[in-house]
């Protein structure tokens, strides 16, 4: 079955976040911006699932038996960038991207036969475009694809794939300064976060101090500013957030409460910067909550503490 998600804000967008979940949407005014939301606290339900119709639409390989446990289709991120609108995802457990035609169809861009060869389903989670083309990422693996013109896809070149190694979630983001992936290492102890950047989608360089010298980090959801990168996440069992302009050197601002909770989506709006997140799954921690950013993130501000209503925001995106 199909799981559908609206991809992040990017530089420049203008309209209103939307954190989209389970049941009938209920609007809150957060920081000056309409924020739908769903999900009292209690349930536990997961947003609902679009019809057999709209798979439809999102072609799978042709002649290609699926592998072992692969769900039929995956379309989980959705860009526009140059004239182009890609969706990532898979088909029968193989990496896909898909681009969608003038009409409005959908078709495959990617084949099986350009990428590794694969015994165990993997997915596409995140596509991104920047100065040097679209990057695309998905796990496990991780699977790393890069492209120049979005409709011929290969390995990104380089040490990406082998650099990010062991990683148990991945997530990229991509404005005027470059390209950033996120990843998340299980380390003794907590976690660690794994933050690449590159220029040019050829060579990486590994950010060196997105972690305290102490403790325990992960970075979970990044987007692009016109002149930086803004990432999200949890340290030491408190929401944080990070902040950089070239990419390699990050700043840590961990916010004060809630405890036991982490950052896990952020979108962009012009200048203003819309963060959600719940608990860490640690301890028993708080139910959802936003914060908001008008300076690039350097600051945050919880909003409306009507968030506490809800036990979880599944996405957010600018609309």
């Amino acid at each position: 079955m199909q799981r559908k998600r609206t991809p992040a804000g990017r530089p420049g967008s203008t309209g209103r976040y939307v954190a989209q979940a389970a049941l009938a949407a209920i609007v809150l005014a957060a920081a000056g911006i309409a924020i739908s939301l769903a999900v009292p606290s209690g349930s536990t339900s997961r947003p609902a699932q679009p019809s057999g119709g709209a798979t439809a639409s999102f072609p799978g390989y042709a002649g290609r038996a699926p592998l072992p446990g692969a769900p039929r289709l995956e379309v989980n991120a959705i860009a526009s960038a140059g004239g182009q609108r890609l969706a990532a995802g898979s088909a029968d457990g193989y990496p896909a991207i898909w681009r969608q035609r003038p009409g409005g169809s959908w078709s495959l861009v990617t084949s099986p036969d350009d990428l590794p060869a694969r015994s165990a389903p993997a997915t596409l989670t995140s596509v991104t475009h920047g100065p040097a083309g679209w990057l695309a990422i998905g796990m496990p693996g991780p699977v790393v694809l890069t492209s120049a013109n979005g409709t011929t896809w290969r390995p990104a070149a380089g040490n990406i794939t082998a650099g990010l190694g062991k990683i148990s979630t991945v997530s990229a983001a991509a404005g005027p300064r470059g390209y950033v992936i996120l990843g998340k290492l299980v380390v003794p102890g907590g976690c660690a976060a794994d933050v690449w950047y590159s220029a040019n989608l050829t060579s990486w360089t590994r950010a060196h101090d997105v972690n305290d010298a102490t403790g325990s980090s992960q970075t979970l959801a990044v987007t692009a500013l016109a002149d930086g990168f803004v990432s999200v996440g949890s340290h030491n069992g408190r929401p944080a957030a990070w902040t950089t302009s070239d990419g390699t050197s990050w700043r840590t601002i961990v916010l004060p409460a809630p405890a036991n909770a982490q950052l896990n989506q952020i979108a962009i709006s012009g200048a203003r910067l819309v963060a959600t997140g719940g608990p860490d799954g640690q301890a028993n921690g708080t139910a959802a909550f936003a914060v908001s950013s008008a300076d690039g993130g350097a600051s945050w501000q919880q909003t409306d503490p009507a968030f506490s209503q809800l036990a979880a925001v599944f996405t957010l995106t600018v609309r």
